[in-house]
């Protein structure tokens, strides 16, 4: 089914976008056959915060109704007004276009509606969740700062080079950087003034599907 929902009318849809997909559903639907509350999806290039561990505490402040939860993703200036806070670490996904799916969380409730989107394949299933999201087909949540980021380096989904940059500051363990929006004594940077967390160059030109 996933193989007859391409898109064949994308210029550049690379056999990675789908494999990495096909990889995300197999990985949510085993966790649904198993009944799982829900299920930590950690890619192979993810990089977790010194305090990962304390700061999935934070969970506690998800609300109940999370389809899912990111702990980690590519986020834009324009993305981060104090209107989408749901709490002190919680925001709403669904006004942020969080992209990359390096590391998030699924719950029971989850499984179906993500599954439905991923199952599309136009696009990459990143990309898919953040459309999901603003069509209020899945509710989601971010923590922040967030508990990880990825390895800089080529991406095997589109061959292109990623460079971690001022985003950094988004795990900053300081105790005193309260609001995302805010200022970040440690890098001495105001957070308003991030434009993106990649910058991306084209490496090689890969093979596509079409």
């Amino acid at each position: 089914k996933a193989f007859a929902n391409f898109n064949s009318n994308r210029p550049k849809f690379l056999p990675g976008m789908l494999c990495c997909g096909l990889s995300h559903i197999a990985i949510l639907k085993y966790a649904k056959m198993m009944n799982l509350k829900g299920v930590l999806i950690l890619e192979d290039d993810v990089i977790l915060s010194p305090d990962f561990v304390d700061r999935l505490k934070l969970l506690e402040e998800v609300p109940e109704d999370a389809q899912i939860i990111y702990l980690g993703a590519i986020v834009t200036t324009d993305h981060l007004s104090k209107k989408y806070k749901i709490s002190e670490h919680v925001w709403n996904a669904q006004k942020m276009n969080l992209y990359a799916t390096h590391s998030y969380i699924a719950t029971e409730k989850g499984y179906d509606a993500i599954i439905k989107k991923m199952m599309e394949c136009e696009d990459t299933c990143d990309s898919l969740l953040v459309d999901g999201l603003q069509k209020q087909e899945i509710k989601g949540y971010a923590l922040l700062p967030f508990c990880t980021y990825q390895i800089e380096g080529t991406s095997e989904i589109d061959f292109k080079r990623k460079s971690l940059n001022h985003t950094k500051t988004l795990y900053s363990p300081d105790t005193n950087f309260e609001h995302i929006g805010g200022y970040d004594r440690k890098t001495k940077l105001n957070i308003r003034d991030i434009k993106s967390e990649y910058s991306y160059e084209h490496t090689i030109k890969p093979k596509t599907l079409f």
